[in-house]
């Protein structure tokens, strides 16, 4: 069974309240475009910021990184002392809206951000930010965190799942939406560090005298 591989992120986690220490992206440029030292080199600057000194810091290439607590990603300038560092412009990571409800969800699809805009029925959704044909309160002031934008499904206000108010006229008011539940993923490969290590595989790996489908011990 092969091993998960594992992610590097190409840019800085929103919120990553260590300013970019997870990052591990190929970045290799300061923001003034200059050619990032090796981390390995000690020219043309001298350092201590080593990976023995550095070990879980991701220290590997000329790459931009924040082993230090700093602002953001940095990295030695590799043309010359002047500056003798300077900090890299990685970008913050885009945040994924769900276009489904995940499985299990409490909130009854309160996280969902997806682009839905037509109730069961299929009546079109009125924006949220109108008033017509539909009055209503539930404005993007009101509920500045249920993310009431466009005329997408929503549940800003705890219901049993999203919904909007209908933009065909006033009967019905409103109308629940039919958004999916996400797929739980299954992974296909043993994560790093797996615990169990065995016994993973349920569905396609066979042995010789055993049937697709046995766990394999």
């Amino acid at each position: 069974v092969p091993k998960c591989a594992i992610a590097k992120p190409q840019c800085m986690k929103e919120g990553d309240a260590n300013n970019g220490a997870e990052y591990r992206g190929t970045m290799a440029v300061t923001k003034s475009g200059k050619r990032c030292q090796r981390w390995d080199a000690q020219f043309p600057n001298k350092h201590t910021v080593t990976t023995e000194k550095f070990p879980n810091a991701g220290l590997e290439g000329n790459y931009c990184r924040n082993p230090d607590g700093g602002e953001n990603p940095w990295c030695y300038n590799a043309e010359g002392v002047e500056p003798r560092y300077e900090h890299c412009d990685v970008p913050k990571c885009a945040i994924a809206k769900p276009q489904c409800m995940k499985e299990g969800d409490a909130n009854n699809g309160a996280e969902y951000r997806g682009t839905m805009a037509v109730t069961k029925s299929g009546k079109r959704c009125q924006r949220w930010d109108a008033q017509f044909p539909n009055q209503h309160k539930i404005t993007a002031e009101k509920y500045p965190n249920a993310g009431l934008e466009g005329n997408y499904c929503r549940n800003p206000d705890g219901g049993t799942s999203p919904w909007c108010y209908n933009a065909e006229g006033v009967e019905p008011r409103y109308e629940h939406c039919d958004v999916p539940k996400c797929a739980i993923a299954k992974p296909q490969c043993m994560k790093e560090g797996d615990a169990n290590k065995t016994g993973i595989v349920r569905k396609t790996m066979t042995k010789v005298g055993q049937r697709t489908g046995d766990i394999l011990r």
